[in-house]
């Protein structure tokens, strides 16, 4: 209403009135205090007009008294309409250029992909590039990217398989980092909850920039870096990349594998940490395989094959050695198949 809203910003509450009915109450309402309030402010405008047509008639007092009240409400009457013309005019060309000089600025229209909890998913990108996301995770994206960037918003987790383009590099933001890459598979982890946030390096390069550093930081493949939202620090340190990202295959395949590996690989595939105590037997093998399951499920079918209880909820896991008849027969076993 002030007409200091950018293109942008116009675009966005365009949206809003067309999808939010309590939105477009909200502004009929200030709108109408708006003209009330200009219709105060128009009387002031009104009287100095006035005056200025007094002092035209050079002491005619006749005319005057006449032609005044008229005026007045003439005057009036034409604020009212040419404010109320403006704000209909606003609304009907909002988000548009209205210079005669220039070409209107087309809309920019933005996407938004979304996991639930318990689900996860794959998105291509207008560029080609390939996304996955993570249970709980949002990509936000144009239809269609400038000729000099290509920028999404990321909350959550995703895995970027991205399309190479030299001219236009491919930017994710999220909490406070962005992370600029040309053509290579990284996997960025940002969830609101969490005290850190992570990016692995698949193949490629990728350039990581915060928000209050003006150095940026490249990582090469089979490295981490770990950034600490509360303190503002990072480490950067080697890992086997593929191991992150295998929550973005259709099922998670264990073939005698130790409980240590087990565990390890679904913290990767759930996102979660699980702390071990010291009596868990990590050099159990065991063998199970993992499609759409939840973690408290597979929980629960470890704790009927293997001497362990969990414990904990949310993404912090507590993992401890059972006792018990069932335990320990299982301990038995599993101690004598050792000494074998």
């Amino acid at each position: 209403m002030n007409g200091e809203a950018s293109a942008e910003e116009k675009q966005e509450l365009l949206k809003l009135l067309g999808e939010s009915p309590e939105a477009r109450s909200i502004f009929l309402d200030l709108r109408a205090e708006r003209l009330e309030h200009n219709s105060a402010l128009n009387a002031e405008e009104v009287e100095a007009a006035l005056e200025r047509f007094d002092r035209s008639l050079d002491g005619q007092k006749d005319s005057k008294s006449a032609l005044r009240p008229l005026l007045r409400m003439a005057m009036q009457v034409a604020a009212a309409l040419a404010l109320l013309l403006l704000t209909a005019l606003g609304g009907y060309y909002l988000g548009k250029n209205t210079r005669p000089s220039e070409s209107p600025t087309p809309p920019l229209i933005m996407h938004c992909f979304a996991m639930g909890s318990e689900s996860k998913g794959s998105i291509t990108l207008p560029d080609g590039t390939v996304a996955w996301l993570n249970a709980d995770s949002r990509l936000t994206y144009p239809e269609e990217f400038e000729a000099d960037n290509r920028i999404v918003k990321l909350e959550g987790e995703g895995y970027f398989d991205v399309q190479p383009d030299q001219a236009r590099p491919f930017v994710v933001e999220t909490g406070g980092m962005r992370v600029k890459a040309l053509g290579t598979a990284f996997d960025l982890r940002n969830y609101a909850g969490s005290e850190n946030l992570s990016l692995v390096l698949l193949n490629g390069s990728v350039e990581a920039l915060f928000d209050g550093h003006d150095k940026a930081v490249r990582l090469r493949p089979n490295q981490s870096l770990v950034y600490n939202k509360r303190y503002a620090k990072y480490e950067v340190a080697s890992v086997n990349a593929a191991d992150y990202v295998i929550w973005i295959q259709n099922k998670l395949l264990l073939d005698d594998e130790k409980l240590s590996v087990i565990l390890y690989k679904m913290e990767r595939w759930y996102g979660i940490d699980i702390d071990a105590a010291a009596d868990v037997p990590k050099n159990m093998r065991l063998s199970l395989t993992i499609r759409k399951e939840s973690k408290e499920d597979i929980f629960r079918i470890l704790e009927m094959i293997a001497p362990v209880s969990f414990s904990g909820e949310g993404d912090s896991i507590r993992v401890k050695g059972r006792r018990g008849k069932q335990g320990s027969l299982i301990k038995k076993m599993y101690e004598y198949e050792m000494n074998e």
